[in-house]
């Protein structure tokens, strides 16, 4: 992969141009240590600042690209089969409310000029399971929402499937067809669970509904040959997907905040004018050179390192098998074809962990100085990358083997827990059975996964306040929005 970006903006450097603009650190170092454990850090920093850059002559301009920019994104088209690629420098966040408000705004153009009127409000037909920002996009735009409902357990998603999408079609009148402008799922979900692009594509291009895919822990896919299962290529793009927002960070080696939208017409309507459009409004005007040269340099390596991923599934399927052959006692690896008793496409890469207590288990790897991604009510999610090396594995297997033989010896249940950082959200939560029945205006989840317990526009029930309950007393806070 040619790394256009890379090579002008150290073309533009080697000029010595002096900067009477911003940022304001002028290109300089800045900061000095004050203490023997600052002295890495700030060196880290300070040697950041010669690299920190913003749109002048000779840089491009992020939202309007005529030069390295529009090279760099040409060449990213070309690795990922799109229409065109784009850099999120707003996180995944902002690509998701650049889709669905781009949905929403084709659906209202094409709706004004066929009838010459303003239409009604547009439908988006919405997986129960999206992150939270799907919600504030929903919330923004004012529209009405179909949810689809995934098989849950215990707070665990199974994919969404073609029969999901048509129980929900089923519920619509012929006339409000016409109304849905979009429809947006999470593939793969937090526990790496894929849903059926393909059929469900196939069913709303036929109704002429574009495809929305969440991919944020699926950045991975494209640079994964075979590894998945039969499944094929596992990325959303290559299975019908009309516009794919993926995290590099989650999954690849890039910062944190690093996203990318792919888009490619495949349902006919071309939505490119509308998402650049909202690209522009929910992405900062002033976007992070060091982050996009970081977002190019790692498609580059990776693109260019294929065989690691190969190699990094084996060292996952290696580690899957070792697991199950020692027969842990006390906790279980998460498989969702038993788990949801119905055939699921699965990344393997995605380790969780059944156990009675998720909190447990995380405190207890914690303790062997193992920081998971998060807890469930009864499992732990562990986020493994093409950088986690087969000595990590090997170190994660024998601590699990130490911790499984701890928990052996242990009789006592640990007991709710109750503090003063929490107390606000079991108010909260005691507060809202006096509305159990009533329709929510808010929506509550727990971060992450970030996915809405009560959702607004949804019901109150005892079922969703016991689950918050629980959360509570396992010591998380509540969030509403």
């Amino acid at each position: 992969m040619e790394k256009y970006f890379t090579k002008g903006l150290l073309t533009y450097l080697n000029h010595n141009y002096y900067p009477w603009h911003m940022p304001g650190a002028k290109r300089k170092p800045v900061f000095t240590a004050e203490t023997t454990q600052e002295v890495n850090f700030l060196n880290v920093l300070n040697r950041l600042f010669p690299y920190d850059v913003t749109e002048v002559p000779g840089l491009d301009d992020y939202h309007a690209p005529e030069e390295m920019i529009l090279s760099c994104e040409e060449e990213l088209a070309t690795v990922y089969d799109s229409d065109f690629t784009k850099f999120l420098v707003n996180g995944a966040t902002s690509g998701i409310l650049s889709s669905l408000f781009a949905c929403a705004a084709a659906y209202s153009s094409l709706s004004s000029s066929l009838s010459g009127e303003e239409m009604e409000k547009p439908i988006f037909l919405v997986a129960r399971n999206c992150h939270k920002s799907v919600f504030h996009a929903m919330e923004l735009l004012s529209c009405d929402v179909i949810y689809l409902y995934p098989m849950e357990k215990d707070g665990i998603y199974a994919g969404v499937t073609k029969a999901t999408l048509e129980e929900a079609l089923r519920k619509l009148k012929k006339e409000d067809f016409s109304r849905i402008a979009g429809c947006i799922l999470t593939s793969p979900t937090y526990e790496g669970v894929l849903s059926d692009i393909s059929p469900i594509s196939r069913m709303l291009h036929f109704y002429n509904i574009p495809l929305v895919v969440d991919e944020a822990h699926g950045a991975h896919f494209p640079f994964v040959e075979s590894e998945i299962s039969s499944y094929g290529r596992p990325e959303a793009l290559s299975h019908g997907a009309d516009i794919v927002i993926q995290s590099l960070h989650k999954t690849l080696p890039c910062f944190t905040q690093t996203a990318i939208l792919h888009y490619r017409n495949q349902n006919g309507n071309d939505l490119t004018p509308f998402i650049k459009k909202y690209l522009s409004v929910f992405q900062t005007s002033s976007p992070s050179y060091l982050f996009m040269a970081a977002m190019e340099q790692c498609v580059a390596w990776c693109d260019e390192n294929r065989a690691a991923f190969t190699a990094f599934y084996q060292n996952v399927h290696s580690f899957r098998d070792h697991l199950v052959a020692a027969k842990p006692k006390n906790f279980t690896l998460f498989q969702p074809e038993s788990y949801f008793g119905m055939p699921s496409v699965y990344d393997s890469s995605r380790i969780v962990l059944l156990s009675k207590s998720g909190e447990q288990l995380k405190e207890m790897l914690q303790s062997f100085g193992l920081v998971v991604e998060m807890a469930g009510t009864n499992h732990v999610t562990l986020i493994s990358t093409v950088r986690d090396s087969k000595e990590d594995f090997d170190h994660l297997f024998d601590v699990l083997m130490k911790i499984d033989a701890k928990l052996s010896e242990q009789t006592s249940k640990k007991e709710p827990v109750f503090t003063n950082e929490n107390t606000g959200s079991l108010e909260t939560i005691l507060s809202l059975y006096s509305e159990v029945g009533n329709i929510s205006d808010h929506s509550y989840y727990v971060y992450p996964p970030g996915i809405p317990i009560i959702a607004a526009g949804e019901k109150i029930t005892e079922e969703a306040l016991s689950e918050m309950t629980h959360h509570v007393s396992q010591g998380r806070k509540i969030h509403i929005i």
